[in-house]
């Protein structure tokens, strides 16, 4: 598995927005060095603090007090690189609670963005924690948090407005009633009498967190209680301040959802980066489309376009967590685990139904075919109306908004990423669709690289099994002793080597001219292309020292498979001369008499004869069947076709019709096929293309006997 690396450009991107959007949101910031150093500071603490706060130690320039800075814990960024929380000042005795939520986020330049959240809690309300008598409820209206005098049984007796907008009743209604029946169950340890004996112990209570649900409206609240104590530490009375910090929660919970994202696309980023077969890149794809510390979407689905059959195909599918993960969730797994995690039923359900999706790319109303062609993501009601074209994507994903991205590379088209939403919800967050975008925009690169690291596999297999021809054929001619005509035989092997070598230094110098300087796999290619000449060369010599002739033995061999492999040899060379390759082969045909090696060669000869001869937008057609006790397999193109003298003398050794040939293959080609038991034809007329036809007997079962009589019992294919 190659290692490819590709840049966290957009992490770093999303870093920068992150701190605008801290700038916009008056949230204070600064970057520490290793020793709490201050680097830089956001606008607002450079007003508040003076410049001097930059290179200024963090205790001295931005929290006064060096013991505020017990809280830190910047070493354990450092140690885990995971972010870290905490509060400042921490709990001193006097102090209702702590006023400012730290966020300490580790960066990718080895620095720690440390982002401050004023809660607005005042540092010390109450210096001594005791209300004397003389505070007068007008006092308590100009206080800016929630306020409530409780008596000694924790009854109201007065309320200033901001707390009755927090508990939404009225000043009347509330006095005198219990403080357990105005706030949820479980919100303060202990209820009544027993919340009394509680403060008269412990003086205060602080920084209960709670949650006021009224009217389909959420507030989120920060409690402390003070206890009045009297003569004989008895309790007097008690004051409750509630601070409405929803504001600071909504914006700490969107700075977790953004760090969540950010270490999930690094995480993302560095998985691809050593990921080069293509069904890995797509798992790896669709588990951070599904993350529940990313978009945590419902399902994902990647469809691929099939150049060869000119539709888009289902290949590969993953389900969505439990439904209760999410957007803004915990980080979740190891994106890596859950890539490569075996599938469970859901998954493999879902991607059953994936596979069964071919959708034609001339079919351009249907939403995945909008969608490859499209610049922008975007959103249906899978069985809506957008979704009314089979096969439609109900059948896949259920009644549910569904999320399209096309996947382009330099232009050219290469699938649609698709997630859908959970639990049968008609709408993704527009969050989930900018993060969607990066992740395929990712996705894209990553794909178009497998796909090359894919070609260039097969072209070094290619170029394995030439090289491993060619040292079989070196072998056969030390043992041919009885073959006197050495000169013949090289220039045979130089031209059964010469087409394959052909197609594989063909493909070596495409893949070499496409590639970016500096690209990882440049080494590679070029080692492909000075491996390829250097073999040329070997052929020239062999051509020159030594004439081999060789007797192939009468073997089972089997057509489909014949068929197949020549085909599959000429695909890439079909899709760079725009030619439409075909291979048609009769079900249930039977095995033949031959030799697989000298009649792939031959089908090598007559297929390059038939590409030499059409034009862009022609077709070759390579077809196996029977007829009667004969297999025949056919070659035919749709070319330039061949005059009647020329089809006279096609089969002469050293007549040629091509500029450059050497008037061997063909002849050669028919030598073989005869010495397998058959025979090779030809029928053509100009401008109607050619037809060579190779017909071979039938594999019998007495020829099986007749073999093992012999001690012959050879099969190929």
């Amino acid at each position: 598995m190659s290692e490819e690396r590709s840049g966290s450009t957009s992490t770093q991107l999303d870093a920068g927005h992150m701190l605008g959007l801290f700038d916009r949101a008056g949230v204070h910031w600064a970057i520490l060095d290793r020793e709490c150093r201050v680097q830089a500071a956001s606008p607002g603490l450079l007003a508040s603090r003076g410049p001097r706060v930059v290179g200024s130690h963090c205790h001295e320039g931005l929290w006064r007090r060096e013991s505020d800075c017990r809280a830190c814990l910047i070493e354990e960024v450092y140690r885990t690189g995971e972010p870290r929380s905490f509060w400042v000042p921490v709990l001193r005795p006097g102090a209702l609670g702590p006023r400012h939520l730290v966020h300490q986020i580790p960066l990718d330049d080895g620095r720690v963005l440390e982002a401050i959240v004023d809660t607005g809690v005042p540092e010390q309300f109450f210096p001594e924690l005791i209300l004397r008598e003389r505070i007068l409820l007008h006092g308590l209206r100009r206080v800016p948090v929630g306020v409530l005098l409780l008596d000694a049984s924790m009854h109201v007796v007065a309320a200033n407005p901001a707390v009755l907008a927090m508990l939404r009743v009225g000043e009347e209604e509330i006095k005198g009633r219990p403080l357990d029946a105005l706030l949820p169950d479980g919100a303060l340890p202990a209820r009544g009498r027993e919340l009394a004996r509680l403060l008269a112990r412990h003086a205060a209570i602080t920084d209960r967190e709670i949650v006021l649900e009224a009217d389909g409206s959420r507030r989120v609240v920060l409690a402390s209680i003070a206890a009045v104590v009297g003569r004989g530490a008895s309790l007097n009375a008690a004051v409750v301040i509630l601070t409405d910090i929803t504001r600071e929660r909504t914006l700490n919970e969107e700075l977790a959802r953004k760090v969540a994202e950010l270490t999930l696309l690094r995480e993302y980023t560095e998985v691809l980066s050593h990921t080069a077969r293509l069904e890995q890149v797509l798992r790896v794809v669709l588990a951070t489309l599904v993350h529940p510390g990313g978009l945590g979407l419902g399902a994902a689905a990647v469809f691929l376009v099939d150049e060869q059959q000119r539709r888009l195909e289902g290949a590969l599918a993953r389900a969505g967590g439990p439904s209760g993960a999410g957007v803004g969730r915990a980080r979740g797994p190891d994106l890596e685990a859950l890539a490569f995690a075996p599938a469970s039923e859901e998954d493999e359900a879902l991607e059953r139904r994936v596979r069964d999706v071919h959708v034609p790319l001339e079919e351009g109303r249907h939403p995945l075919v909008e969608a490859l062609a499209g610049d922008a993501p975007r959103v249906i009601d899978a069985g809506g109306p957008d979704d009314g074209i089979e096969p439609a994507l109900a059948r896949v994903f259920g009644r549910r908004a569904v999320y399209l991205v096309g996947l382009q590379y330099q232009g050219r088209p290469l699938g649609v990423l698709a997630g859908a939403a959970r639990d049968g919800r008609s709408e993704i967050d527009p969050d989930q669709l900018s993060l969607g975008r990066l992740v395929a925009s990712t996705a894209a690169g990553a794909i178009a690289r497998a796909h090359l690291h894919e070609e260039l596999t097969g072209r070094l297999e290619d170029l394995a099994e030439v090289h491993g021809r060619l040292r079989h054929m070196q072998a056969q001619l030390l043992r041919e002793e009885r073959r006197t005509a050495l000169g013949d035989l090289a220039a045979e092997i130089v031209h059964q080597i010469r087409n394959p070598l052909a197609v594989v230094g063909g493909f070596a110098r495409r893949i070499a001219r496409k590639l970016a300087p500096g690209d990882p796999i440049e080494q590679d290619v070029r080692i492909l292309v000075e491996e390829t000449a250097r073999m040329e060369s070997i052929l020239e010599r062999i051509r020159h020292d030594v004439r081999l002739a060789r007797r192939p033995a009468r073997v089972r061999v089997d057509p489909a498979d014949l068929v197949q492999a020549a085909a599959e040899r000429y695909r890439a060379l079909a899709r760079d001369r725009q030619v439409s390759l075909r291979a048609e082969i009769e079900p249930g045909i039977p095995p033949a008499q031959g030799s697989r090696e000298h009649l792939l060669e031959v089908l090598d000869n007559l297929l390059s004869n038939a590409f030499d001869a059409v034009e862009p937008g022609g077709t070759v057609t390579l077809r196996a069947l029977r007829l009667k006790d004969a297999v025949h397999i056919v070659v035919e193109d749709d070319g330039i076709g061949l005059a009647a003298e020329e089809l006279e003398r096609i089969f002469e050794p050293s007549y040629t019709t091509k500029a450059d040939g050497t008037g061997l293959g063909l002849p050669l080609a028919r030598r073989l096929v005869a010495q397998c038991g058959g025979t090779l034809t030809v029928d053509s007329r100009p401008g109607e293309g050619a037809r060579f036809r190779i017909v071979l007997p039938v594999w019998a079962r007495d020829t099986d006997a007749a073999e093992r009589e012999t001690g012959d019992d050879r099969t190929e294919g």
